[in-house]
């Protein structure tokens, strides 16, 4: 399960450190982008987390 987590979470936080090292400005537009990518990364990171619990209870 942690190397699912670490797929997927690493690169979303290298990804939103890039657009904020960026330094695009605070202009509504690229407020608008972080934030959509923000909330889109977060419903990655929690279905995985669901799928990888729903892996955990499956029985051989």
């Amino acid at each position: 399960m942690a190397a699912v987590f670490a797929l997927v979470f690493i690169p979303v936080v290298a990804s939103i450190g890039f657009m904020l090292g960026a330094n695009v400005g605070v202009s509504l537009p690229a407020t608008i982008a972080m934030l959509m990518f923000a909330v889109l990364a977060m419903g990655v990171f929690l279905s995985v987390f669901k799928m990888a619990r729903r892996w955990e209870d499956e029985t051989l």
